[in-house]
């Protein structure tokens, strides 16, 4: 069968269906007495009580409410106005309270969402500015040094750079001019880099600890450094993908627990902010996996 005959197989089961779920008219009196209990409910205009579900069954119905139904909504659309603003303000404050002397806000990867909140949020104040500028300062920083590799990371930061958010595909520009992408051309580097590096791992975390040094050709990301571990023997982990890239579950047979999580140290004592896909270690680095509480 090909795809035509599928898809209008598809749509006949659809109209079957649709012919099976036709449920018959209801006597108009018993659909009055319901709307008529919701009445008494219309009155409670107090914030505990108020709920769209009542305004929009009774729209959704053949009964009205005349008056009360509009007085209703706009009861709604106060309490609604006044949520979502004490939502955005105290979002707004823990961002603006979360950022780093070095102008991220959280981390550098956390960095591109806070920012798509603060460029859609109205927020007086000569703070929102300097803050902003200081976090777009230490991202084109990050850009340029290449901390941008992985692909949920990038795809956050795109909009910032294009002074957009997520906001904007409510009402999008789609007459707006946009610049086809071409694959990149790799340029050799003329540095000399050694065709292999060595990184330490550790595993502090068990019994008996870990400590090996691994040979891995240069360029190497942190999971294929753990890949060459677990192929020489005495050294294995388990990962699960995420959006972000695999998440480390496990190390030695060792699995993280409620609240617990394998976190990557440079040493002596560095947090890598980035994942083990695409973290490159150097030449001669320590990389210790820790097992954290939080």
């Amino acid at each position: 069968m090909g795809r035509l005959g599928a898809l209008l197989l598809l749509l006949g089961a659809l109209g079957a269906l649709a012919d099976i779920c036709n449920i018959p008219e209801v006597d108009s009196s018993l659909v009055q007495s319901l709307g008529q209990r919701l009445l008494p409910w219309m009155d409670q205009l107090s914030l505990e009580h108020l709920n769209p579900s009542i305004y929009v069954g009774l729209r959704l119905s053949s009964v009205e409410a005349s008056t009360k139904e509009a007085f209703y909504l706009h009861s709604l659309n106060s309490d609604l106005r006044h949520r979502i603003t004490l939502a955005i303000r105290t979002a707004q404050e823990k961002v603006l309270k979360a950022q780093t002397p070095e102008g991220y806000f959280g981390n550098v990867y956390s960095t591109p969402l806070a920012l798509q909140l603060l460029m859609t949020s109205p927020m007086p104040g000569a703070e929102l500015g300097t803050a902003c500028l200081n976090a777009r300062a230490a991202l084109l920083a990050s850009l340029q040094d290449g901390a941008f590799q992985n692909a949920l990371m990038i795809s956050q930061l795109l909009p910032v750079l294009n002074h957009k958010s997520y906001v904007d595909l409510i009402s999008p520009d789609c007459l707006a001019p946009r610049v086809t992408l071409e694959p990149a051309t790799v340029t050799p580097s003329l540095m000399q880099v050694p065709e292999f590096i060595h990184v330490m791992l550790k595993v502090p975390s068990v019994w008996p600890p870990y400590r090996h040094s691994i040979s891995v050709p240069a360029g190497s990301s942190l999971e294929e450094v753990l890949m060459k571990a677990q192929e020489l023997g005495g050294f294995m982990y388990g990962t699960q993908a995420s959006l972000s890239g695999p998440y480390l579950t496990s190390v030695m047979g060792k699995e993280v627990g409620e609240r617990e999580f394998w976190q990557l140290i440079r040493a002596p004592d560095t947090p890598l902010q980035q994942g083990i896909a695409d973290y490159r270690p150097k030449d001669g680095e320590t990389i210790e996996l820790r097992l954290v509480t939080w």
